[in-house]
Order: structure tokens, then C-alpha cells, then sequence
């Protein structure tokens, strides 16, 4: 049977409002994990001479100029991801991983106005949402 007068229309204008909601709570999500990977993940790793050319390259080429430390994690992003499962709770909102990944850490000295770079294999201390990485932590 069908329904008569404006309710068809009602009950599509509810069930359009309650995606749309749905859809929208879950953007803040989406943009931190999409930075995070911008910011944070370079897998491959770009190829350079050395870690200081690396991160002179890198950090002009994410737009992050000037940052005084910043960390690439040279990882599939599925497996810096699974740390938000696997790892442990180090605070509240903070999971720090099991196993060492592979990183490179930039570090900017004001007076050359360029960075140094260490490459090295370190445990890494994440934020997630939804299990998916969305910060991390210098």
C-alpha cells in the first residue's frame, strides 16, 4: 500500500538528513589520517644521496619548511596502521608500537636554514582513530 500526501517525501528528507550527518562526522577522521600519511609516510622512501639532502627535499616537498623536528616513518601505511591494534597503551589516546620501524628524522638549524637527517629503526608512538593513524609523536 502506498503512502499518501507528503510523508514519502518526509521520510526521504530524514533518511537524506541522517547520511548526510553520518557522512560528516566522520570527515574530521579522514582529513587527520590524510595529513598524517601526507605529513608522516614515505613508502617507498624517496631516494636521496643522504638523509640531510633527503630531508632538505622532503620537507619542501610536504610544504613543512621551517619545522624544527619531523619524522618520516618508511612503512607500508597498512602496517603503521596495524600498530593501532597490536601496539600498547602508553597514554590515554597514545599507542606506541612493538617492533622497530624504519624512520628519518629532520631536524631544522635556523642559522643554515637547512635540515640533518638520522636515518635509524625506532619504536613509534601513534594516535588513531577508527584504527587508522592520524598523529605522530616527536
Amino acid at each position: 500500500m502506498a503512502l499518501i500526501g507528503p510523508r514519502p517525501s518526509l521520510l526521504l528528507s530524514l533518511a537524506l538528513l541522517a547520511a548526510s550527518l553520518a557522512l560528516a562526522s566522520g570527515f574530521p577522521c579522514l582529513l587527520k589520517r590524510h595529513v598524517f600519511r601526507r605529513n608522516h609516510v614515505d613508502f617507498p622512501q624517496t631516494q636521496a644521496p643522504n638523509a640531510n639532502t633527503y630531508c632538505n627535499e622532503r620537507m619542501k616537498a610536504v610544504k613543512l619548511c621551517k619545522e624544527t623536528a619531523h619524522t618520516f616513518i618508511h612503512a607500508p601505511v597498512r602496517i603503521i596502521d596495524s600498530v593501532c591494534k597490536k601496539g600498547t597503551l602508553v597514554q590515554p589516546d597514545l599507542v606506541k608500537s612493538q617492533d622497530s620501524f624504519p624512520v628519518t628524522t629532520c631536524v631544522y638549524l635556523p642559522a643554515s636554514g637547512s635540515y640533518i637527517g638520522k636515518s635509524y629503526s625506532r619504536q613509534i608512538v601513534l594516535r588513531c582513530s577508527y584504527g587508522h593513524a592520524t598523529y605522530y609523536q616527536e
